[in-house]
């Protein structure tokens, strides 16, 4: 199943690269100059 990143939330869980993770902080930057991107910080639950 596919998301979107805008949809994650903190404390989701995702599978990525096989492993299982956990959201734990989301920040969404826009930079002056290029496209916006989410900065996911995840922690490995294995």
């Amino acid at each position: 199943m596919k998301i979107s990143g805008v949809d994650i939330r903190p404390g989701n869980i995702i599978e990525y690269e096989g492993g299982i993770w956990r959201a734990v902080k989301i920040q969404h930057t826009q930079p002056g100059k290029g496209g916006a991107y989410m900065q996911v910080e995840m922690k490995n639950l294995r």
